[in-house]
């Protein structure tokens, strides 16, 4: 689960009830993630990131989902 705090920190959270807190500028997670990092350090936005991904791995796919805690949109595709 990924939590989005109000003061912008995020965490997440996985096996245990201790959180691991979101310090990169760039994060994904599940199957693409590596693709998705890569995209997104190349200036592409998580949404792009996303159908870029969708691209190049088999397991990934079925539609893009973004929020955004900022004040600009969340992006679109590319």
């Amino acid at each position: 689960m990924l939590v989005a705090e109000p003061g912008g920190r995020l965490l997440q959270y996985e096996s245990t009830p201790h959180p691991i807190v979101i310090e990169n500028r760039h994060w994904a997670i599940g199957s693409g993630r590596d693709f998705a990092i890569m995209a997104m350090h190349l200036g592409h936005s998580a949404p792009q990131a996303v159908l870029l991904t969708s691209l190049l791995c088999a397991d990934c796919g079925n539609g893009v989902d973004a929020m955004s805690h900022d004040k600009q949109s969340a992006g679109g595709a590319p």
